[in-house]
């Protein structure tokens, strides 16, 4: 979120939004952690957001059969027919050279937190 925003700010409005989306999408979206209680409906994790959480960061090899790769991938490739196991250790340098680097410039943008979450004050009505 870039220089200066606080923990509490970036772990608030990541719950904020989250929340909106389940909100607005509830057919295709849900908090909901457990597997069996969300079916095909995707998980989006607030709860990643913490001081003790541990993530995997992009381009990280998985202890998996194939030494599958976590990828950034672009909206248009996230779709019901997606398999991980197409992007390993083995994929990924090529598809990256073809492609390019999706988080080119990630670390350059510098949103507007305080206007971000006024504009999302205004769409909850606050």
């Amino acid at each position: 979120m870039g220089p200066g925003v606080s923990f509490d700010t970036a772990k608030t409005l990541v719950e904020v939004i989250g929340r909106l989306l389940q909100a607005r999408h509830p057919e295709i979206a849900t908090l909901e952690r457990r597997v069996a209680a969300r079916g095909d409906r995707a998980l989006i994790d607030i709860g990643q957001t913490g001081r003790s959480r541990t993530i995997v960061g992009p381009y990280s090899v998985r202890a998996t059969p194939g030494a599958t790769v976590s990828l950034p991938l672009r909206w248009e490739e996230v779709h019901r027919a997606l398999d991980p196991r197409e992007h390993s250790l083995f994929t990924v340098p090529s598809r990256v050279a073809e492609n390019g680097e999706p988080f080119s410039g990630f670390f350059d943008v510098r949103p507007d937190i305080p206007s971000v979450i006024a504009r999302l004050g205004k769409k909850l009505g606050v």
